[in-house]
This record gives structure tokens, sequence and C-alpha cells, in this order.
């Protein structure tokens, strides 16, 4: 009984992570059929020549593999969103060839939407370019530190990913605290700013009398 409970236990977290990954392939999705419309009707603006993965492209070579791009990643956020519906309805169970295709549709789709999105940027702005894949690469070292923390825990990247964990923490605790001082602050600085008001309330009215 108790192994059937972890197991039933363990489908339903699996299907709602689906549930809520049907949102998020949804949602890049249409930002990838909204991209494409943009490069479609700005054609002037995308089709320039450039270089890809060390090949270079002519203009309207360009245009093509950023419209392409943008065209198989929807369709393969279609098919895996419409695979998810399966398995977060209870249908089917996420295993096998179907959990394999769920999680390689997926993480092309995730890569495919990236390099898109930076094949747009190219065309318009290399600063621009440059900046985003230093940003890219930032987030990937802490992703990485973060998985790398709960999965293996012993491991170098691990410990550093513990240590900054704590050390962020300790900076959102000295924050609170001081906030928390402030607002202990103005709370006593107020009633004492009320006496002062109400002292010189009387003041003037005791005057006229005088």
């Amino acid at each position: 009984m108790k192994r059937e409970a972890e197991v039933e236990e363990g489908n339903r977290k699996t299907r709602d992570f689906h549930a809520q990954s049907i949102l998020v392939v949804g949602f890049l999705g249409g930002i990838a059929v909204a991209a494409m419309l943009l490069v479609i009707q700005a054609k002037s603006t995308f089709a320039v020549p450039n270089i890809v993965f060390g090949f270079r492209l002519g203009a309207d070579a360009y245009f093509h593999f950023i419209i392409s791009l943008l065209a198989l990643d929807t369709i393969i956020f279609a098919f895996s969103g419409f695979a998810m519906i399966f398995t977060a309805s209870g249908m089917l169970k996420d295993k096998g060839l179907l959990k394999h295709f769920i999680t390689v549709t997926f993480a092309l789709g995730f890569c495919g939407f990236v390099i898109a999105l930076m094949s747009m940027l190219n065309a318009v702005s290399k600063v621009g370019f440059w900046v985003a894949i230093g940003f890219i690469v930032v987030l990937l070292i802490f992703l990485n530190l973060s998985f790398d923390e709960q999965t293996r825990p012993d491991s170098s990247s691990g410990k550093t990913a513990r240590r900054l964990s704590a050390w962020l923490s300790s900076l959102r605790s000295n924050r609170s605290n001081n906030k928390n001082s402030q607002n202990e602050t103005i709370a006593t600085a107020i009633p004492a700013s009320v006496e002062v008001t109400k002292v010189e309330e009387s003041t003037k009215e005791a005057s006229p009398r005088n």
C-alpha cells in the first residue's frame, strides 16, 4: 500500500508538472510565431549577410535561416505540448518513449527559441548580441550551480552553490532587518511628532486668553 501511494504521488506530481509545462510551451510557441511574422513583415531589416556557426550566409540565406528556425521551433513546441496533454490529463503515463519524446522536444524547442532570438538580435545590433551572449553565459552558470546544489551537493560546484545561496540569504536578511529597523524608527517618531503638534496647538489656544 505504501509503495502504491508513493507511485501515485509521483504520478500526480508529474501530471501537475506537465500541466504547468503546457503553459510554458504554449507561451514560447506563441512568441516564436509572433517573431516569425515580425521577420516576414520586416524582411529588409533581417535580410543581411551574416555568419552562422562559422559559415558566412548571404542576405537571403540568413533571412530564410531565421524563418526556418522559427517555423521549426513553433512546430516542435506544438508537438511537445500535444504530447504533454496526454500525460497531464492522466490518459498516458510519463514513461518509455513518450517521456523521451517530451524531454527531447522541449529541450530542442527551448534551444531553438534562444538561437532564433539571438539570430534576430544579431541582424540588428552586434553590441546587443554580444551583451545578450554574456548574459546567457551568466544565467547558464547560475542555473548549473542551482542544479548541482541539489543533485550533487558534495561536488565542488555544489559547495560553491551553497556558499552563494548562504551569501544571498544573508543579504536578504540584512535588507529585511534594515527595513524593519526603519519601520520601527518611523513608528516611534510618529507619536513624538503628534505630541509636539498637540503641545503647539495648546500653546496657541492659551496665548489669546493671556
